[in-house]
């Protein structure tokens, strides 16, 4: 659990419409930010337009439902702020600093908080897997 009520890892902010697509920004922890970062493989233009200087995470989903996507959006959060950032970073968007595989996450999310519906394990895994994405894939 998180040491500090007002401290969060990940924080919903908000959505905006952008052509068929939808842009959901959330705040994120600025030492997973930091380790994000760190030696990332994109180039910066890449990082600093979806991970900016304010810690802003950009999501770009394909879907214009926002209704349909704000419970999983909850969910994100729930899960990303049961524990410290560390387990965040360690666990969900890194395996202790090497890249990280669906299986193991999607495991994690069932057993460990107990999110067996396969749509929102797939969708707060894709989540984590952008995150990681910025730091291990080139673009």
């Amino acid at each position: 659990m998180m040491n500090n009520t007002n401290e969060y890892n990940v924080k919903f902010l908000e959505y905006q419409p952008h052509y068929w697509k939808m842009h959901y920004i959330f705040e994120v922890h600025p030492k997973i930010a930091e380790f994000i970062r760190t030696n990332p493989y994109c180039s910066k233009d890449y990082l600093d337009f979806y991970l900016n200087a304010d810690n802003q995470f950009l999501v770009v989903i394909e879907s214009h439902d926002t209704d349909l996507m704000l419970p999983y959006v909850k969910e994100i959060e729930r899960v990303a702020n049961e524990k410290d950032y560390e387990f965040v970073i360690n666990n969900l968007i890194t395996d202790n600093g090497k890249f990280n595989e669906y299986q193991k996450v999607r495991d994690l999310l069932e057993n460990e908080f107990d999110l067996e519906d396969r749509k929102t394990q797939l969708t707060v895994m894709n989540f984590f897997s952008q995150l990681q994405y910025l730091r291990f894939y080139l673009w």
